[in-house]
């Protein structure tokens, strides 16, 4: 039995286009990089004392800035002056002729151990490779993007802005082209890698009902904003779960989203699989598939919708096997691109362990922090007619994505892999 595409995307009109804000925040105090440590052989002691002298200067008038900046909270300063971090990062650059000497001087403290430190906003100086982190809604993009904030330094923007953290950054997290998303960054993250995360949809859709439920299921911009303190606090009670997911024959059929969201998780895959082909859409006038307005070449956007590296949240959440899809995750986001800011690869696998620690000091860290709050998430079940709709759509995907045209492709070939053992636990 084949998948149901029939299902239609809503319309992402029905959502306000979020205002502009700013958030002024403060920064954490000044670090200069050391101008005699390793890196810094062959040069004399009087062009050693000059360049001393340069970068003493430079971080002098840094800590002014930085103290005004704080004084007058945002304004001019803000936009207009570097932050510390690239300050280090050209005076390092200066004196040892590497990009990121500085950032690494302050987290990676060599033989495998780091230092975790909160990352810090973009500025108009300083423009690295751009990741785009797109998946499904409830399928664990927060611990995701919170590895690669602590990989790059760098704060993750969203798509719906409600971060605050605008479209300058080097990481963008969307849910699109499911209608929680939107595509609000116009061409910003062209070219950029795409990293597409799954959960096995047995989780991940009433997962993302946990998140509909603490959100109050807003139907704006501004009642979702306003809720923000709610998420990743409580699961919902069973019986609400249920008249949301809807029920099936012979407790009496009853309209619910399971079977749409279903249709939506296998749409998902495909549009950022085929580069955004829309399968859920009907076939234009000569019997084409619909490909996405911001995927076609001729609007400039995107050059390619299609996901470079699929993680599994599965991986990425389990503490034994997490550290290899940390490096999974480092080294797609590192390919071909030598100017990316990351740590040091052998200081990775600390990386990872120090930011699931931060669960344990930081309220809403992961989902995690909904644990106690409610029923745990294997109390909210399927029918077994819901089940067999999630069972043919995934044999549909691995049945799409197994074929000739399909099998040199390693990102596929991991695809399949996942899908194989989300059906084995499904059925």
């Amino acid at each position: 039995m084949s998948r149901s595409v029939g299902w239609r995307t809503p319309s992402l009109d029905r959502r306000p286009s979020p205002p502009s804000r700013r958030r002024s925040r403060r920064r954490g105090g000044v670090a200069c990089p050391s101008v005699f440590g390793g890196g810094g052989g062959g040069l004399g002691r009087r062009r050693i004392l000059r360049r001393f002298l340069l970068v003493s200067s430079s971080c002098l008038v840094a800590f002014a800035c930085h103290s005004a900046t704080t004084a007058i909270n945002g304004g001019f300063f803000d936009q207009s002056l570097p932050n510390f971090r690239t300050l280090r990062r050209a005076a390092a650059s200066y004196l040892f002729g590497s990009s990121s000497a500085g950032r690494d001087l302050s987290r990676d403290k060599g033989g495998g151990d780091c230092e975790w430190l909160p990352p810090e906003k973009l500025n108009e100086t300083y423009s690295p490779p751009r990741t785009l982190l797109v998946s499904y809604p409830g399928s664990g993009k927060r611990l995701t993007w919170r590895m690669i904030e602590s990989l790059t330094g760098y704060v993750t923007g969203d798509d719906w802005n409600l971060s605050e953290e605008g479209r300058n950054v080097a990481t963008m997290k969307t849910s699109y082209p499911h209608h929680e998303g939107i595509w609000s960054w116009g061409s910003n993250m062209n070219g950029a890698v795409i990293v597409m995360v799954l959960r096995n949809p047995r989780w991940a859709i009433p997962s993302y009902q946990t998140m509909r439920h603490e959100l109050d299921y807003s139907a704006s911009w501004s009642q979702s904003y306003v809720r923000r303190p709610n998420t990743y606090t409580e699961r919902p009670d069973i019986p609400e779960w249920e008249r949301w997911r809807g029920t099936t024959w012979p407790d009496e059929e009853v309209f619910g989203l399971a079977r749409r969201e279903i249709d939506l998780w296998g749409q998902y895959v495909d549009f950022w699989m085929r580069s955004g082909v829309r399968t859920g859409d009907k076939p234009d006038a000569n019997g084409d598939p619909i490909v996405d307005y911001h995927c076609r070449p001729s609007t400039g956007e995107m050059t390619s919708c299609r996901a470079d590296v699929v993680l599994s949240f599965e991986n990425l959440f389990d503490p034994n096997r997490g550290q290899e899809e940390t490096l999974k995750l480092s080294d797609a986001l590192e390919e071909g691109r030598p100017e990316m800011p990351l740590i040091s690869r052998e200081a990775r696998g600390c990386v990872f362990a120090k930011t699931r620690e931060k669960r344990g000091t930081e309220s809403n860290w992961d989902n995690t922090a909904r644990d106690g709050n409610g029923p745990s998430t294997s109390e909210k079940r399927f029918t077994w007619l819901q089940l067999g709709w999630m069972t043919d759509m995934l044999d549909g995907l691995i049945g799409n994505y197994t074929t000739a045209e399909w099998s040199d492709d390693p990102v596929a070939a991991d695809l399949v892999g996942m899908l194989a053992g989300y059906r084995a636990e499904v059925a």
